[in-house]
């Protein structure tokens, strides 16, 4: 009966041992395979696409080629400019002027787009009496020229002035915008009959 009883408990001991080892290891990989997740997800982790250089990225000698290769062509346009704000200047330009709204042409004795002094007059023309004012001066890339001016006055209103010169400075269109108050807008647009020089 004794050794019956020793057997039974020998018997639970080693089931005990077992068992025991049995979930320590089932732990152990549980654990292991824990440990293991977050490197795998690292290793499968899609890496971000380069973002591409920008300009402040780019190396000190590429933004200062870009700098001087941009100065150089500002410098080239201004020189452009002021080549023809010179021809411009000193010459009187006799036009002939039509309303949009009719195709009449407007009444005017002797109307001349005079250039004097870097400054537009525009005279001649009934009912438009403004003092002389600066304008603004482009070429563009085929050559035209293109100046335009805001004249103002009391008894006028206010005149919007836009003229386009070809390349050779010989012939000149264009169009004027006459706000005599708020309730009348009248648009016309103009061409040239001849042009001289003047004395500065």
């Amino acid at each position: 009966m004794r050794r019956a009883g020793l057997l039974i408990v020998a018997m639970l001991l080693i089931l005990s041992c077992f068992s025991l080892s049995k979930t320590e290891a089932f732990w152990g990989k549980k654990k292991e395979t824990q440990e293991q997740a977050p490197k795998k997800t690292e290793e499968t982790k899609p890496t971000e696409p380069a973002k591409p250089k920008t300009e402040t990225q780019l190396p000190a000698e590429a933004t200062s080629k870009i700098d001087k290769d941009q100065q150089a062509r500002l410098e080239a346009q201004r020189v452009k400019v002021n080549k023809k704000r010179n021809e411009l200047n000193n010459t009187e330009w006799q036009i002939e002027i039509y309303s949009l709204a009719n195709k009449e042409k407007l009444k005017a004795t002797n109307p001349v787009i005079v250039f004097k002094d870097n400054r537009v007059a525009c005279l001649g023309i009934d009912g438009m009496e403004f003092p002389a004012t600066n304008y603004t001066l482009t070429v563009q890339d085929d050559g035209i020229v293109v100046w335009e001016t805001m004249q103002t006055s009391e008894r006028s209103g206010v005149a919007f002035w836009r003229g386009e010169i070809t390349p050779d400075m010989q012939s000149m269109q264009g169009s004027l915008s006459h706000h005599i108050d708020e309730e009348n807008l009248r648009d016309y647009a103009f061409r040239s009959l001849g042009k001289k020089r003047i004395t500065p």
